[in-house]
């Protein structure tokens, strides 16, 4: 499983879900803490947002990755 998460393969499974949106607001019965990167920020509810030209990322060109 952790090579797949690496390789990006894990999107590919039939029980993973994707969906492109500007926004995500995350509600659970109990309250639950919430991770970004392997760091608690948060707690449930909460709301994610993207940041336009918050991220930049330089590859390789050779790279596959993003294949």
């Amino acid at each position: 499983m952790a090579l797949s998460f690496r390789s990006g393969r894990f999107v590919h499974r039939a029980t993973v879900h994707t969906y492109a949106t500007a926004a995500v607001r995350i509600k659970t019965e109990r309250t639950l803490a919430t991770n970004v990167d392997g760091e608690l920020v948060d707690q449930t509810p909460v709301l994610f947002t993207q940041a336009r030209d918050a991220l930049r990322v330089l590859v390789p060109q050779d790279s596959t990755a993003a294949d």
